[in-house]
């Protein structure tokens, strides 16, 4: 449902263009009446179609932003990759627990899925003293609960909180598009060891004011995502990585958020030819890349 202050806004918008449609009759030759009606009714009809079309997607627009997927490997994990659960029992994703830990990777995924379909970062960060935790969101595989930017970066606090209990070895946070958003809110409120991001966006009300800017996006959207805010409090050393063929979220955003990143500890990768996808092909590819050597190394 639209709050009281966004429903007087569209009825606002609404009866100011139906007002502009009004004939004034003491100026109207009676000979364009129809015409000025047929007009009218057209703006009409356009108003009342522009916020049906804005209480539509304010409605439903987290069904349109997240995707959440389950499969039969959910809730149950594979041999690598073990259900994890908090102190208290909730299924929080899954883990591949080192024999000795000297360090933790945070894996944070994209808005589509789920978290076991990122299992091949066994064989990106193959060291036997690596741990690795693929967090799951809330909606999606088996985990209870909904999707939003509030849930998600609670399971981004707790995710750390979790780890930070089964060792006291540095924690790295690593993020894919929508996971950057996730990586960068615990970066900023947790001491991480080192922070990933792949293909990370600016912010989520820039990226949909680009899709939709016929539509009222900063009136109406819920989740914002303001990476830039985050990103402003990191003190962590920090690698971007990001394809210069990104048609899902441009370059721009990177080098955007590049610069707002406090100190000098930072680095983006700008992967030549690289789109949305096959950025994570080069991690899959080869686990000698300057970016899997920054997250799993030393």
């Amino acid at each position: 449902m639209l709050s009281q202050t966004q429903s007087k806004l569209l009825v606002l918008a609404t009866c100011y263009l139906l007002l502009l449609s009004q004939p004034l009759a003491a100026k109207d030759p009676p000979k364009n009446g129809c015409v000025r009606r047929i007009v009218s009714a057209g703006v009409v009809l356009a108003a009342l179609a522009y916020g049906g079309v804005n209480a539509y997607m304010y409605t439903y627009q987290r069904d349109l932003m997240y995707f959440p997927d389950s499969s039969v490997l959910s809730s149950v994990g594979t041999k690598e990759f073990v259900p994890w659960k908090t102190s208290d029992g909730q299924f929080l994703g899954y883990v591949r627990r080192a024999d000795h830990t000297k360090k933790v990777i945070l894996f944070f995924g994209g808005n589509s899925g789920e978290a076991i379909d990122y299992r091949w970062l066994d064989k990106s960060f193959p060291d036997n003293d690596t741990t690795i935790a693929l967090v799951e969101y809330p909606g999606f595989g088996k985990r209870p609960g909904s999707p939003t930017e509030v849930a998600l970066n609670e399971t981004g606090i707790l995710a750390f909180d979790e780890a930070r209990k089964m060792t006291d070895a540095p924690i790295r946070v690593m993020g894919y598009s929508l996971g950057c958003a996730v990586a960068l809110y615990t970066g900023a409120q947790r001491p991480v060891d080192r922070i990933g991001l792949i293909a990370p966006f600016y912010s989520m009300e820039a990226l949909a004011s680009a899709d939709y800017p016929y539509l009222l996006v900063s009136l109406l959207l819920k989740d914002r995502y303001r990476n830039f805010e985050s990103a402003t409090k990191i003190t962590a050393p920090l690698v971007l990585l990001h394809g210069d063929q990104d048609g899902i979220v441009p370059l721009a955003d990177s080098q955007k958020l590049f610069k707002v990143i406090p100190g000098n500890r930072k680095t983006l990768i700008e992967v030549q030819g690289g789109n949305h996808s096959t950025v994570l092909s080069l991690l899959q590819q080869d686990d000698d890349n300057p970016f899997n050597q920054f997250i799993g190394g030393k």
